[in-house]
């Protein structure tokens, strides 16, 4: 019997023993460790505000300050540093992360672009407000579980990328963009990601009008995207209708403009304003120009000379020509 409970007691003491060995020997890949070192050179990690237990050991990762990785801990699945007085750029192999679930960067000094992000299928938060990023915001293809992309606040420029695709998990006014100088495109998918109609309200400089151009079938205008105008200025399209057609008409908000060949330029802006080209078929329009109506002081003296001939002509005075 006591043998029994000896031989139990040393298995389990055995199993515990294994599982902790397997447990402080788990280790991620030598490339996530890779990028964590690049982050921590790239960002000055010497001199962050808290910077506890990174560059130690292999294996010592999972326990480095803002780094947290999966149950295993074979994997990084948290990066989590904002307000920590990074300076210094992200590294380009941040995309080497496959499981990163959570990246927050947020309120330090990072400048440069911001690296690829293609790769991250796992990412569902991306946080990089308050920084000096600056270039284009990378492409998104095949985040498909990112609910929440946040960059606003930097000196980013260029077109918004497409939301991510094929799946887009973008959660409603969960991302913020603005204010970066972008340049400005109309986009419903990120009006519903930032909760903003347009998504670019807050990228406006201070001070500045949006003039937002349209145009009905069978013509075009450039440039074809809202433009930011300074009070007072004006801003000139080139109307193009297609063959066989003509500007019919020019709505809008923004007041009467006008035409010098085919250059279509606004009234002094003064607010936020609209712009619509209406194209028609050249045919119809030929068949609506106006005729010219005389006043009416000179239809009077029209019907008067009439008049007068034909009294004239009655009682024989005027005298037809041989």
């Amino acid at each position: 019997m006591k043998l029994h409970l000896i031989l139990a007691a040393a298995l389990s003491a055995t199993c515990a023993f294994l599982n902790l060995a397997t447990t402080a020997h788990a280790q991620i890949p030598a490339s996530e460790r890779a990028v964590l070192q690049a982050l921590y050179t790239g960002t000055t990690g010497a001199n962050w505000t808290n910077n506890t237990n990174w560059n130690g050991a292999a294996g010592t990762e999972c326990a480095w300050y803002g780094v947290g990785c999966n149950m295993a801990g074979t994997n990084i699945t948290t990066i989590v540093l904002d307000s920590n007085n990074l300076v210094g750029t992200l590294p380009a192999t941040i995309n080497n992360l496959a499981q990163l679930r959570i990246f927050e960067v947020d309120d330090n000094q990072i400048s440069g672009a911001l690296p690829a992000l293609t790769g991250l299928i796992q990412l569902e938060r991306f946080n990089a407000r308050n920084n000096l990023l600056t270039g284009s915001i990378p492409a998104l293809t095949g985040l498909s579980a990112l609910q929440s992309f946040i960059v606003s606040n930097n000196q980013l420029t260029g077109f918004l990328p497409p939301v991510p695709n094929p799946t887009n998990a973008l959660v409603a006014g969960s991302s913020s963009i603005c204010p970066n100088p972008l340049t400005l495109a109309t986009n419903a998918a990120w009006d519903a990601a930032t909760g903003s109609t347009p998504w670019f309200n807050n990228c406006l400089d201070v001070g500045n009008f949006l003039v937002t151009p349209s145009a009905s079938a069978n013509g075009t205008m450039t440039p074809p995207d809202p433009q930011t105008v300074q009070p007072t200025e004006t801003q000139s399209f080139i109307v193009t209708p297609n063959a066989g057609y003509v500007v019919g008409s020019v709505g809008g908000t923004c007041g009467a403009g006008s035409f010098s060949g085919n250059i279509y330029t606004t009234a002094s802006i003064e607010n936020s304003c609209t712009v619509i080209f209406n194209f028609v078929l050249a045919a119809a329009a030929a068949q609506n120009v106006a005729v010219p109506l005389l006043p009416v002081w000179a239809l009077g003296l029209l019907v008067l000379l009439v008049a007068t001939f034909g009294v004239m002509n009655r009682r024989g005075l005027v005298r037809p020509r041989r």
